[in-house]
């Protein structure tokens, strides 16, 4: 989250979209979200994440070179498989109305 906030970025837009709908005149927006979920069966692609945003986050002084990216996705391996549980990995927004 630091890492996109440093970059300008809004991480709750999703959360603002209705109200930038009606503050713009659009009436009656319509709303929709989809939750992203993972399990110790489905994996996680959040090392996957890490490992995209590595550059950035380093660039922002949000992690420093010490990282272990090969220990970090070991011990992400072992936290998911350990567990029997599912966790919300995301939530999508979307919102959508007619301008008359």
């Amino acid at each position: 989250m630091k890492t996109i906030e440093c970059e300008g970025g809004n991480i709750n837009i999703g959360q603002q979209l209705y109200s930038k709908f009606v503050e713009s005149g659009y009436d009656e927006p319509k709303v929709m979200s989809e939750v992203i979920i993972q399990s110790s069966s489905s994996g996680s692609d959040l090392f996957w994440l890490t490992q995209v945003m590595h550059a950035r986050m380093l660039e922002h002084h949000v992690i420093d070179e010490q990282l272990n990216l090969d220990l970090l996705e070991k011990e992400m391996d072992l936290e998911l498989s350990s567990t029997n549980a599912s966790f919300v990995r995301d939530v999508i927004f979307g919102v959508w109305s007619i301008k008359d």
